[in-house]
């Protein structure tokens, strides 16, 4: 047995002696016999520019805004007053009519008769004049509010309108009416290709209390009066919305962050310094989510990323924000990084690896650890 193992150790040297012998007593010169000369020389080094692939990378992040900035907007934006009425009304009460038929007509038809119509007397005759009167009023929002989850914003307005019954034909000199509305709307944002917001709003309201008063046994309701009023201020807001969110300057601050991306970051101070340049390609919107009293939105950019070993690259020059592209990419990160390298910064970087390496050793199978006479 032992005879056994002296030979697969001799065998195991010998092919050692060969390989190195094939290297042309590289490896030996670097474990210790440095006099033998290199046969391999070193790899020449490429002179010409290096010509970097140019994948595009993407990062997919969220922008945030106060909904409490939107609604402090809003609340400058729309009048307190949001309507207001004088008017005379000439049928404030419409004249009472009546019908008297002494003598109705018949029409019978196999022995069944039946009333048709009026043979004489009077049909739908008015017996008293229409009462006119002056309706003077106006109607006041309180403080606009805004909620949601998701993609779904919700505004809410309350209403309050203040009618007025003056000069009532002679009976009444004035009588006071109020009511309460709800307004609400479920709001829809959107970006244009050039930035600026756009909302569609789909608005519902209703009386929680209608503005009527009793005179003279009638219940006189002034909800009709009230919606001409109010139904334009109601689509006024949807033409509204849009200008309102603009001047939360959505354009001026994306245009600032894309001009802020052509640059270069560092990633490594030294040993060796390296930088990642970024040249911003193009953005897009990706659409929002309201979370409590946030809203997200969430942007996307595509840029070339190039990382540079060495001194600190040259900005790249910044171009205007462009149009918007849609929906780039998914959430998070997608980087392509080519590597350009100094040779001189890389050198003492893979000089010192190599030192590390010599000081420690070199495990040969078969032959165990070996070290070198010399490490620098």
């Amino acid at each position: 047995m032992a005879t056994g193992r002296r030979w697969r150790l001799a065998g195991a040297v010998a092919a050692l002696v060969l390989l190195l012998a094939a290297a042309g007593g590289a490896l030996w010169w670097f474990l210790g016999d440095r006099t033998a000369p290199m046969v391999n020389p070193a790899p020449p080094q490429l002179t010409a520019a290096a010509e970097l692939p140019s994948h595009a990378s993407t990062i997919v992040v969220p922008m945030t805004t106060s909904l409490d900035l939107i609604e402090a907007e809003l609340n400058r934006a729309v009048p307190a007053t949001l309507w207001q009425i004088d008017q005379r009304e000439a049928r404030c009460i419409p004249g009472q009519r009546v019908t008297i038929c002494p003598v109705p007509k018949r029409e019978c038809v196999n022995g069944k008769c039946r009333k048709v119509g009026c043979k004489f007397g009077l049909q739908r005759t008015k017996v008293t004049p229409d009462i006119a009167c002056r309706i003077v009023g106006n109607a006041r929002r309180g403080p606009i509010r805004l909620s949601g989850s998701g993609e779904t914003l919700m505004l809410h307005m309350p209403v309050r309108a203040t009618v007025q019954v003056r000069d009532l034909g002679g009976v009444i000199r004035q009588e006071t009416a109020t009511g309460a509305a709800d307004v609400r709307a479920r709001v829809r944002l959107d970006l244009k290709r050039d930035w600026s917001p756009t909302a569609r709003v789909e608005i519902d309201y209703g009386w929680t209390k209608a503005p009527g008063i009793d005179v003279l046994g009638r219940r006189i309701r002034f909800t009709d009066k009230a919606d001409a009023k109010l139904a334009p201020v109601i689509a006024g807001l949807e033409r509204q919305l849009p200008g309102i969110l603009s001047r939360l300057h959505l354009r001026s601050e994306l245009d600032a962050l894309w001009r802020q991306g052509f640059t270069s970051i560092e990633l490594n101070r030294d040993k060796p310094p390296a930088w990642m340049r970024v040249t911003p390609q193009r953005m897009g919107f990706g659409g929002y989510r309201v979370q409590g009293r946030t809203l997200e939105l969430t942007l996307a950019a595509e840029a070339l990323t190039e990382t540079f070993i060495g001194d600190r690259p040259s900005d790249p020059a910044a171009t205007a924000l462009p149009a918007g592209a849609g929906r780039i990419g998914d959430r998070g990160l997608r980087f392509f990084i080519p590597v350009l390298a100094d040779y001189a910064q890389l050198e003492p970087v893979v000089e010192r690896a190599l030192t590390k390496l010599a000081r420690k050793g070199v495990s040969l199978r078969g032959s165990g650890r070996s070290t070198p006479s010399s490490a620098r």
